[in-house]
């Protein structure tokens, strides 16, 4: 009986042996991939369809995957694929790291010339505004700077504010934009910056970043320069202006004429369309490289602080046409955060204003183009 039990217990321990050697002899040849991205991307090995990344995951992690070099693509609607050769090592993880987006979104060029015809308004014929609307919709005008200048279709917005009688009522009121503008499609780049004025102030110096370290007068100064050197030129007809947009104009676009659908410009994840504190590595960024919005405009939640025109006061607690702020302060008004702030600073309601003298690393700012202000 005991040699018996003997010989069970030998033939247990040996089989359990053989089951620890096979399944760690497996476990060896294989290894994990981490994918850190945002929810929505699929994730394709050897163009096998493995899975798709969760927020709430920090991504996607597959197991078991064979030891050697794979090749990985990640998709998502609206963006270019990215392609990654990658190679798993037995028992270890290897990682993915997506935070640069490129649109699949193309705009069509046409010349500054026509600028007339592009920003053409009469209140009094309708019928040949909607047919300018629908002609240069989504097509961006590019001037001798290479700056290309988003066409934007007139329109209203809602905005809120607290109640007078009860502070946790809101009041819903509206804006109206009445007459088209563009609005350039990238915040002014440290080149073109250089090319108008001459002098480059940034910290972060770079061709394709943004400019920063500039003021409120400094971006006016731009702005006028950039108006004369191409009215000299004979490309921008007399009655034309380069300028800072309203922060109504501001608003409008980077929320594409709908405060309620996204929290920032272009998504509710802020990791897809914007740099800010959590993944801009302590540096602005190559403008353009994040998703744009619906309209096509690029960078308007992050990377840098915009000046705007306004002088800061409270936001309008009244339906307006086409405001323009107050008529005097002491500071002016910048909106969508920046690669140094936290996402709270970046959505497209969020206000904040600086002296029109202040200089920083992370303030630059982007120009419309409009007709004339007859009144200024």
């Amino acid at each position: 009986m005991k040699i018996k039990l003997i010989c069970f217990l030998i033939i247990v321990v040996a089989l359990s042996a053989l089951v620890y050697v096979v399944y760690f002899d497996e476990k060896e040849d294989t290894g994990s991939l981490q994918v850190h991205a945002i929810s929505g991307f699929d994730i394709y090995v050897d163009n096998e369809l493995r899975g798709k990344t969760i927020k709430e995951d920090s991504g996607l992690i597959l197991e078991d995957l064979p030891a050697g070099t794979h090749e990985v693509r990640v998709e998502k609607k609206d963006l270019e694929p990215q392609c990654y050769k990658i190679v798993i090592t037995p028992s270890k993880k290897a990682e993915i790291t997506l935070t640069s987006f490129v649109s699949k979104r193309e705009s069509q060029n046409i010349p500054l010339e026509n600028v007339k015809e592009i920003l053409y308004y009469t209140p009094e014929d309708k019928q040949v505004v909607i047919s300018m609307q629908k002609k240069y919709a989504g097509k961006a005008l590019v001037n001798s700077e290479d700056m290309q200048m988003v066409y934007i279709v007139p329109g209203s917005f809602f905005i809120e504010s607290k109640g007078e009688e009860n502070a946790k009522d809101v009041v819903k009121h509206k804006l109206t934009i009445s007459k088209p503008f563009m609005i350039s499609k990238y915040e002014v780049t440290q080149k073109q910056y250089q090319d108008v004025m001459s002098y480059n102030p940034s910290h972060f110096v770079s061709d394709n970043n943004p400019v920063e370290k500039v003021s409120w007068n400094d971006a006016v100064t731009f702005c006028k320069t950039l108006t004369n050197r191409e009215r000299k030129s004979g490309k921008l007809p007399i009655g034309y202006e380069y300028r800072l947009p309203t922060e109504a104009e501001w608003e409008y676009v980077a929320s594409c004429g709908d405060r309620e659908k996204y929290k920032y410009s272009g998504s509710s994840e802020l990791d897809l369309v914007g740099w800010f504190k959590n993944n801009s590595e302590d540096s602005t960024h190559p403008v353009g490289l994040k998703t744009p919005n619906d309209w096509n405009v690029y960078d308007m939640s992050g990377n840098v602080w915009e000046w705007c025109q306004d002088w800061h006061n409270e936001y309008p607690s009244e339906d307006l046409t086409d405001p323009k702020g107050a008529s005097s302060g002491t500071t002016r008004v910048v909106r969508g955060g920046s690669w140094y702030n936290s996402s709270w600073f970046c959505g497209n309601a969020y206000r904040f204003w600086f002296n029109p003298s202040f200089k920083y690393f992370n303030l630059g700012f982007r120009v419309c183009l409009s007709e004339e202000e007859k009144d200024q």
